[in-house]
């Protein structure tokens, strides 16, 4: 860091360039809040699920960890059917095909 040049501002993921000293090579890194806030809010449910005296919000069978953290739609549940079911359709038919 002492090496980057004047007026230059690190980036929020500032890596420096063990070969090139002043060259940030994390700069490139526009994304690293969003990773950040997703770490965050991961920590939060998961220090919530722990520390929750809510037996209903705990139950292991309604709410997996993962399942809170990781929210699927509805929409991505039913285009993961449609998907299932139209390459379902097409597989058997190719077996089909080959038996021919």
């Amino acid at each position: 860091m002492n090496d980057m040049l004047e007026g230059f501002r690190p980036s929020l993921l500032c890596i420096e360039d063990p070969l090139t000293p002043g060259n940030d090579i994390g700069r490139g890194s526009y994304g690293a809040i969003n990773v950040k806030d997703a770490f965050e809010f991961a920590y939060i449910i998961m220090v919530q699920a722990v520390n929750s005296t809510n037996q209903v919000q705990n139950d292991p069978n309604t709410n997996s960890l993962l399942g809170r953290i990781v929210r699927i739609t509805d929409e991505v549940v039913n285009y993961r059917k449609w998907l299932r079911d139209v390459y379902r359709t097409q597989h058997c038919l190719n077996e089909e095909a080959k038996k021919s």
